[in-house]
C-alpha cells in the first residue's frame, strides 16, 4: 500500500511580502530552471524574462518558487503578481488602452508595497497611485470642492452681518448705516412713518442683501477656479508618457534603496498574440531597460516571438530584443518526476522494485506532464483512511511492469543522449520528447504483429525515433522484419529497417545504451573520412619512396604517427586528431559507452567536416612539398611564380602570362635547381588550364601543372596533371597517377622504389 500526503496536491503559494512567509505545495526537481531563473531575478537590476511552453509543465509554479527562494523571508525583492486578463486590454488602437495598462501596474505595485515597511509610507508611489485613477479621481475631487463651498456660502450668509471687513464691502454696509441714522435722525423724508421705514431698510435688510450677494458669487468664484486646477493637474499628469516616466522613477527609487520590484504577468497566452506584441512593442523600453524585473509566463506559441537564429544579427527581427532572457520549460524529466513522486509519498510498505515500476508506469501514463501526472495519481487513489490521508492499494503487475520498461527505455535513449542543456535548445527537447513518447505509446497500445517503419527523412526527430526502433528491437519489443531504402544524412549512409511488434517487454532496459546512436555514427563517419585522407597522403608517400602501401587496417594500428607525418606536408591535422581520437576509440570500444553530450558530439562532427574541408582545399599547397618528400634526391626547390621570374619565363612565359590574365592566385612551383624541370601547382583553374594547353604541350619536356580539381572538372591534355577531391578513392587513385607522371617526368625514378 501507498500513503500520499493530505496536501499532495496542493499548488505552490503566490509570492508575496510577508513574515515568515513559506511557498506552499509540493514543488520537486527543476533544478537547472530553478537555478537560471533565481539568479536572473536575485542579481539582474533589470530585464524582461520569458517563461514559455507547453500548458500544465509547471511554468507557473517554477516562477512562481523561484521569486519565493529569491526573497528569502527578505523584504529586498518586491514581487508583483496579476493575470494578463487583469491588464484590461483588448487592443492597442487606441491610447486609453496603454494607459489602462500602466494603470493596473501602478494599482498592482502600489497593493504591494502596502505590506512594505519601508516603502507602505511612500508618498512618491501613493501619488503615483492617485495619478493612475485620476480619470475617477478628479471627478470625486470637483465634488467634494463643490460641497465644502456650499457649506461657506451658508456659513457666511448667517454671520457675515457681525463681520465688518476692509474693502468696498465693508464701505456700502458702513455708509448704508450713515445714511439710516441720517434719514431717521434728521427727519429729511416729509413724512415721519417714511423716514422710519427708509432708516430701517439702509439699516439692516440693505447691508444682509450686500453682504450674502458678496459671499455668493466669491464662492462659486472660488469653486469654479478649484475644479479647473484640479482637472487641468490630473489630467495632465496621467498622460501614458507621464505615468510611464514617473513609474520608471519609482523603480529607480526602490532600486537605490536596496529593494527591487519584480513583476510576473501569468497567462500571457490568454491574449490575442497580436495584442501581445503590441504591447511588448508600447512599452519594451519599460520592460528591458527600467529598473525592475518582468517575468511574462505564456504558452509555447509565445516562444517564437522575436525568435532567431541569425548569431551575426543581420537579419534579426525588431522583436528579438523584447525579451533579455527566454525559457521555454519542458515537460520534466524522469528525475524530476521521481523526486515529485517520493515527495508526495508519506509512507509505504512495498519493495523498491515495485515502487520503481509503479513511477515509471505513472510517468509513462502521463507523457512526461505534470498536468497529466497528477490526473494519473488520481485515478489510482482507492481510498481515504479515517485521518484523511489517500491510500494507493498497490501490486505489481505485466501491465505496470511494461509501462515502466517503455519508460525506462525512453530515458536511457532520450535524456541520457538526445536532449540539449543548453537554454536555447529547450524547445527543440521538447519537440524530441514529444515525439518519442507519441511513437511509444503508438507502440504500445499496437496489436501484436503491428508493423513499423524507420522514417526517412534528416530531422533530428527522425533520428531519434530510427534510434528508438534499434534500441526496441534490441530489448525483443519489436523485431526486425526487412530491409528498405538507403538513406544518406550528413554524408553518412543509413539503412532503413521494417519492423513488426512483438507484443512483449521480455528484457528489462539497461541504465546506459551500449551502442553509438545515429549521431554518434555520424560523428564516428566525419572521423574515419577524415582519417582516410591521412592514409591516401601517407599511402602515397610509401609508395613511392620505396615502402609497402599502407591500407586501411595498417593505418589504425598507429594513427597518430601517420597523422605526425601528414603534418610535415604543411598543415596542421594532428590537433584535430588528437581532440576527436580518444572520442572515437571510446564510442567504438566502450560498454557502456561514455555518456557526452549531443552538442558536445555534433560540435566534434562539425570541426571535423572543418577540417576534411580545410585539407581538401589545402591540397594544392600540400601537393608540393609532398613531391619534394618523395623525391629528395631530385634536388627539387618551391618558389611560388612571382618571387622567382625566371620560373615559367622565356619560351614558357605565355603560360605564365595567361596565369596572371586570369588570376591565378600566386601559385607555387616545384623546380630543379638549374630549371630544367618546372611543375605549377593551381587550385581549381580549369579556364587557365584549358587556355595554356596548347603551351604546355609545347613544352611538355619541361613544364608542367598540377591541378586540384572538383569532381566534375576533367580535362586530358598532355602536360596537364589532373588530381580530383571527389571522395578518398578518386583522390588516391588521381594522386597516385600524378605522382607516376611525374616520376617520368624529373627523370628521378627512385632507386628505393620497389
Amino acid at each position: 500500500m501507498i500513503k500520499l500526503k493530505k496536501e499532495w496536491d496542493s499548488t505552490t503559494k503566490v509570492p508575496r511580502i510577508e513574515r515568515n512567509f513559506e511557498s506552499k505545495g509540493l514543488f520537486s526537481g527543476r533544478k537547472t530552471e530553478l537555478s537560471k531563473l533565481i539568479n536572473e531575478i536575485r542579481n539582474k537590476t533589470s530585464g524582461s524574462i520569458l517563461i514559455s511552453g507547453h500548458r500544465g509543465v509547471g511554468k507557473t509554479s517554477l516562477a512562481y518558487y523561484a521569486i519565493s527562494v529569491a526573497m528569502n523571508n527578505s523584504n529586498s525583492i518586491i514581487p508583483v503578481v496579476l493575470n494578463a486578463a487583469q491588464l484590461e486590454i483588448e487592443s492597442l488602437n487606441k491610447d486609453v488602452e496603454a494607459k489602462r495598462i500602466l494603470e493596473n501596474l501602478i494599482r498592482r505595485l502600489y497593493s504591494a508595497t502596502r505590506q512594505h515597511n519601508q516603502l507602505k509610507t511612500d508618498n512618491a508611489i501613493k501619488e503615483l497611485y492617485r495619478k493612475a485613477i485620476a480619470s475617477e479621481f478628479t471627478q470625486e475631487e470637483n465634488i467634494q470642492h463643490l460641497r465644502e463651498n456650499k457649506k461657506n456660502v451658508a456659513r457666511k450668509s448667517s454671520l457675515e452681518i457681525q463681520i465688518h471687513e476692509i474693502g468696498l464691502k465693508s464701505i456700502f454696509i458702513v455708509g448704508s448705516w450713515i445714511i439710516s441714522g441720517l434719514v431717521f435722525f434728521g427727519q429729511l423724508l416729509p413724512s415721519n412713518n417714511l423716514n422710519a421705514l427708509i432708516a430701517f431698510l439702509l439699516a439692516i435688510p440693505i447691508p444682509v442683501v450686500i453682504n450674502y450677494y458678496y459671499s455668493v458669487v466669491k464662492s462659486s468664484e472660488e469653486t469654479e477656479q478649484l475644479s479647473i486646477k484640479a482637472d487641468q493637474v490630473y489630467k495632465l499628469d496621467n498622460s501614458v508618457g507621464n505615468l510611464e516616466f514617473d513609474l520608471e522613477k519609482i523603480h529607480r527609487d526602490i532600486s537605490n534603496r536596496g529593494n527591487k520590484v519584480v513583476y510576473l504577468i501569468d497567462e500571457l497566452d490568454k491574449l490575442n498574440r497580436n495584442n501581445v506584441e503590441e504591447i511588448l512593442k508600447y512599452f519594451k523600453t519599460l520592460f528591458t531597460l527600467s529598473d525592475a524585473i518582468f517575468i511574462f509566463v505564456g504558452g509555447e506559441e509565445l516562444y517564437s516571438i522575436g525568435a532567431s537564429n541569425d548569431k551575426l544579427g543581420i537579419n534579426r527581427p525588431p522583436e528579438y530584443t523584447y525579451f533579455t532572457s527566454r525559457y521555454f520549460i519542458t515537460r520534466p524529466l524522469w528525475s524530476d518526476i521521481s523526486s515529485f513522486l517520493d515527495n508526495i509519498i508519506q509512507e509505504t510498505d512495498i519493495n523498491s522494485n515495485a515502487l520503481n515500476d509503479f513511477k515509471r508506469a505513472l510517468c509513462f501514463e502521463a507523457t512526461n506532464d505534470f498536468f497529466e501526472l497528477r490526473q494519473t495519481v488520481k485515478d489510482r487513489i482507492d481510498a481515504y483512511d479515517k485521518d484523511g490521508f489517500p491510500l494507493i492499494i498497490y501490486e505489481q503487475n505485466e501491465v505496470d511492469t511494461t509501462k515502466a520498461r517503455f519508460q525506462k527505455s525512453i530515458t536511457t535513449l532520450l535524456e541520457d543522449k538526445y536532449l540539449s542543456r543548453r537554454i536555447s535548445k529547450w524547445k527543440e527537447n521538447e519537440e524530441l520528447i514529444r515525439a518519442i513518447f507519441v511513437h511509444a505509446h503508438e507502440l504500445h497500445s499496437s496489436p501484436i504483429g503491428f508493423s513499423i517503419q524507420d522514417p526517412r527523412t534528416s530531422f533530428l526527430e527522425d533520428s531519434l525515433i530510427r534510434d528508438a526502433n534499434w534500441f526496441f528491437s534490441r530489448l525483443g519489443i519489436i523485431s526486425k522484419a526487412g530491409t528498405g531504402d538507403v538513406i544518406t544524412v550528413n554524408n553518412i549512409e543509413i539503412q532503413l529497417y521494417q519492423y513488426s511488434f512483438t507484443g512483449v517487454t521480455p528484457t528489462e532496459p539497461p541504465d546506459a545504451l551500449g551502442e553509438p546512436t545515429e549521431y554518434e555514427r555520424q560523428f564516428m563517419g566525419r572521423f574515419e573520412e577524415f582519417c582516410e585522407l591521412l592514409r591516401v597522403l601517407a599511402n602515397v608517400y610509401y609508395k613511392y619512396t620505396g615502402q609497402e602501401g599502407l591500407t586501411t587496417e595498417e593505418f589504425w594500428e598507429d594513427p597518430k604517427g601517420y597523422a605526425s607525418l601528414v603534418d610535415q606536408w604543411g598543415v596542421d591535422v594532428s590537433t584535430r586528431f588528437n581532440a576527436e581520437y580518444p572520442i572515437y576509440k571510446a564510442l567504438s570500444e566502450s560498454n557502456p559507452l561514455p555518456n557526452i553530450t549531443r552538442e558536445d558530439i555534433d560540435g566534434r562532427s562539425l570541426n571535423l567536416t572543418s577540417s576534411i574541408a580545410s585539407m581538401n582545399q589545402s591540397l594544392h599547397t600540400m601537393i608540393p612539398k609532398l613531391l619534394i618528400s618523395i623525391f629528395d634526391r631530385a634536388d627539387l626547390q618551391i618558389s611560388t611564380l612571382s618571387e622567382n621570374t625566371e620560373l615559367f619565363s622565356s619560351t614558357a612565359n605565355r603560360v605564365r602570362e595567361l596565369a596572371s590574365e586570369f588570376k591565378v592566385p600566386n601559385p607555387q612551383i616545384v623546380f630543379k635547381a638549374d630549371l630544367s624541370r618546372q611543375i605549377m601547382v593551381v587550385n581549381n583553374q580549369m579556364n587557365f588550364l584549358e587556355k595554356s594547353s596548347n603551351a604546355l604541350r609545347e613544352h611538355i619536356n619541361t613544364h608542367r601543372v598540377v591541378s586540384v580539381e572538383d569532381p566534375n572538372n576533367r580535362l586530358v591534355r598532355k602536360g596537364i596533371h589532373i588530381v580530383t577531391r571527389t571522395d578518398a578513392i578518386e583522390l588516391e587513385r588521381t594522386l597516385d597517377d600524378t605522382i607516376k607522371n611525374l616520376s617520368q617526368f624529373l627523370g628521378s625514378s627512385n632507386p628505393d622504389k620497389k
